[in-house]
This record gives C-alpha cells, structure tokens and sequence, in this order.
C-alpha cells in the first residue's frame, strides 16, 4: 500500500520586495485521506530560498490545527530569489514541495 500524498502551497504579502522590507509568508500543507485532501495538522514545513545554487533554509515551523504556518522574514536582497515550501515526509506520509515562487 503506498502512503498518502502531501501538497503544500506559500503566499507572500509582497512579491515585489524592498531590501530590509519585512515579508510574510503563508505555507499551507494539505494530507490525503481517502474523501480527499484535509489539514496537515502540527506537521513541519520549512521555507527555502534559491541561493548560489542550491536551497537554503530561511525558517522552519509546525503547523497550526488548520495546516498553515506563518514566516515573518526580514528581506535582505536586492536580486530576483525564487522561495519554495517543504513538507517533510514521515514514515506516514509523503513529503511534499510547493511551486517555486519568485520574488523581486
């Protein structure tokens, strides 16, 4: 039996950022169940950046009753960075990563 899928999703405030402006971000984690896709209740989602090359960690949180988690970040580029959200899989579930989102 395979185990069941995760989707996760992040909203910005301000996609078009200032250097020093500060952003929230808004990561919603979703199960599946078998009527369809639910809450991903105290789970972990960390929020990434796209920097030299590689994801970096900016922050990581548990989610809330409803599956949504809320970043307050400082922003300190002046270049075009794409942010992505991970949920981690456990041994019941599978992880999930969001669209990459860019922010100016």
């Amino acid at each position: 039996m395979r185990k069941p899928f995760t989707r996760t999703g992040v909203t910005v405030n301000d996609a078009t950022a200032r250097y020093g402006q500060r952003l929230t971000f808004t990561v919603a984690s979703r199960r599946e169940y078998p009527q369809g896709y639910y809450a991903n209740r105290y789970e972990r989602v960390v929020l990434q950046k796209y920097v030299g090359g590689s994801w970096r960690k900016i922050a990581a949180k548990d989610t809330n009753a409803h599956g949504r988690a809320r970043f307050v970040v400082t922003w300190m580029h002046r270049a075009k960075v794409p942010v992505r959200a991970v949920t981690r899989g456990t041994y019941y579930f599978r992880g999930s990563v969001s669209r990459n989102r860019p922010i100016y």
